[in-house]
């Protein structure tokens, strides 16, 4: 059909207003429990995008669940995302909070209340080319993977303002090729790209037909989740398989009132009881294989299957309330975990394969700490390894953390260190308390596992231990810096160690995989661990592990 002349003209003028609108209903997910929900409303026209999200979230405390809301409306370029303005709404049981950002070439303007009171205005400057990016919000990334996903292959690199405390970074955005959503029964192709922000790192999948199907933050263990996919799953290569000449057994482990799920991998049949080994793992809600329900590089799994090989036993098991395991990790202390580990090890000095006279201990970043625990505590243990493992106390290393993130960002050297200083304050105040319960934000909040780490010391206790120490760390490590491992050093050798050895591998991270930049935002991109570090590490257990 044909149209005249003067009725395309108007078309024309029209078209800027037509609306273009898309909802979504979003599932979010911690350690596969889920938590709230967001609703993400797009709309465009006029040369302009839209996007409002709403979060609802429930959050468990010691007086029972506690409800906030979040609601946030970005209005920026159709084509570029450079926000126009930004408003943030949150109730909770602080009261109402409202923030409102608004932008101009050169600054970002930030007034808002807070519990009805005026929030002192702030003001930053920024790229005038820079995007917003909220990671409070997944509608930020359905309108970023929409608007500016790079072609197949191909990398993007974007400036980004992040609102939370006005600074500015490098967002980058990967394309990581085709992949496979399982679940429900079926296979869902999808594209998947990596989306990083330092400290954050996001791996997200879009289907063919252009919809943001999943999120998955596996620093957090957190994924967004379309609704209707709840149950899929991110499709990845084949685990370790165990070696020949070994079996796998299961083996519960009692600890206090509670029974923990583990894996006894152990030679068939052997002449003799033999050396074996407790791996432990690191913080947060880690399964037996190093895995979290959304991130797994099978790191354990790949360090025991090795050992096995080599003759050892090797125990590894579920964190309490992960996997197959009793009990609530999110309540649990340093002092518990500590309890779980001990009783893991003499369960396996138990076991009819072990001599119970060769016992060696594997402890992987929180797991070193407990580790070390453990050897003042174990005089006959033979080994102690170390693997990307703290020498400083926790407070200092989360601060370094946030230094070492907003330096890379760009931010500021007067707003790191004002923003630094406030959650110094913040940890001096958790250190300080006398029970593991405190009053934060008008909830009460378990914070027992962080102030029984801000007042541990773990090369103090360290240096009291007996055992062979050998110390495995990556270079470009940014969850555990590298001096970490020279922090313990100097420990043992003030304290006249005499077994004591040290690896530094050049290009792996914190997971013991090579790294580009090792940033904890590339966790978010899966990758097999080093055979040349596992080889090392088994290597210094045959030397210091055996009788």
């Amino acid at each position: 059909m044909r149209f005249p002349a003067a009725a395309t003209a108007l078309l024309s003028l029209l078209a800027p207003a037509i609306q273009d609108k898309e909802s979504a209903t979003y599932r979010i997910l911690v350690a596969d429990k889920e938590i709230g929900t967001e609703l993400v409303e797009i709309e465009r026209g006029a040369g302009r995008i839209l996007v409002r999200s709403t979060v609802k979230l429930r959050q468990e405390t010691k007086e029972g669940v506690v409800e906030r809301i979040h609601r946030s409306e970005l209005e920026a370029d159709a084509r570029t995302l450079v926000p126009i303005r930004y408003v943030v709404r949150g109730r909770g049981p602080g009261g109402d909070s409202e923030f409102v950002f608004d932008f101009d070439r050169a600054k970002i303007r930030l007034t808002g209340t807070v519990a009805g009171k005026p929030a002192a205005p702030q003001e930053a400057r920024r790229t005038e080319t820079a995007i917003l990016f909220d990671t409070v919000s997944v509608g930020q990334a359905v309108a970023l993977l929409k608007a500016l996903r790079p072609e197949a292959g191909a990398k993007r690199k974007l400036r980004a303002t992040i609102p939370a405390n006005l600074s500015e970074g490098d967002l980058r955005i990967e394309d990581r090729g085709d992949a496979n959503l399982v679940g429900a029964g079926r296979v869902e192709p999808v594209r998947a790209y990596l989306i990083t922000l330092d400290p954050v790192g996001l791996a997200a999948y879009v289907d063919k037909e252009g919809r943001l199907l999943l999120v998955r933050n596996p620093f957090t263990n957190t994924r967004v989740v379309l609704d209707g996919f709840q149950e899929f799953g991110v499709g990845r290569r084949a685990s370790p398989q165990v070696p020949a000449g070994a079996e796998e057994i299961a083996l519960r482990v009692t600890s206090g009132n509670l029974e923990l799920a583990g894996s006894l991998v152990q030679p068939k049949a052997p002449a003799k009881r033999g050396p074996a080994v407790l791996i432990l793992g690191g913080p947060g809600p880690v399964d037996r294989d190093g895995n979290t329900s959304d991130l797994r590089f099978d790191l354990y799994r790949t360090i025991a299957y090795a050992l096995a090989e080599a003759g050892f036993a090797v125990l590894r098991y579920d964190k309490r309330g992960v996997g197959r395991s009793g009990g609530d990790l999110s309540v649990a202390t340093l002092n518990d975990l500590v309890g779980d580990a001990e009783a893991a090890l003499g369960a396996l000095a138990k076991s009819a394969s072990v001599d119970p006279e060769a016992l060696s201990i594997v402890g992987h970043s929180e797991g070193g700490v407990i580790g070390g625990i453990l050897a003042t505590r174990e005089p006959k243990l033979k080994g102690l390894a170390l693997l990307a493992s703290p020498a400083q106390p926790l407070d200092d290393l989360l601060l370094r953390q946030y230094r070492e993130s907003a330096r890379t960002r760009g931010v500021a050297p007067e707003d790191i260190e004002r923003e630094a200083e406030a959650r110094r304050r913040h940890f001096a105040q958790i250190k300080a308390a006398k029970e593991d319960w405190l009053e934060i934000g008008g909830a009460k909040v378990f914070v027992g596992w962080l102030r029984e780490h801000f007042n541990h010391d773990a090369v103090g206790t360290l240096k009291r231990a007996k055992a062979a120490v050998i110390v495995a760390q990556g270079n470009r490590d940014r969850v555990v810096f590298p001096d970490n491992a020279d922090l313990t050093e100097r420990a043992l050798k003030e304290a006249a160690h005499p077994r004591f050895e040290m690896m530094k591998f050049e290009k792996l991270d914190h997971l013991f995989v090579e790294s580009e930049e090792g940033a904890i935002a590339r966790l978010a991109d899966e990758r097999p661990v080093d055979r040349g570090f596992v080889e090392y590490l088994v290597d210094a257990l045959k030397r210091h592990g055996k009788k």
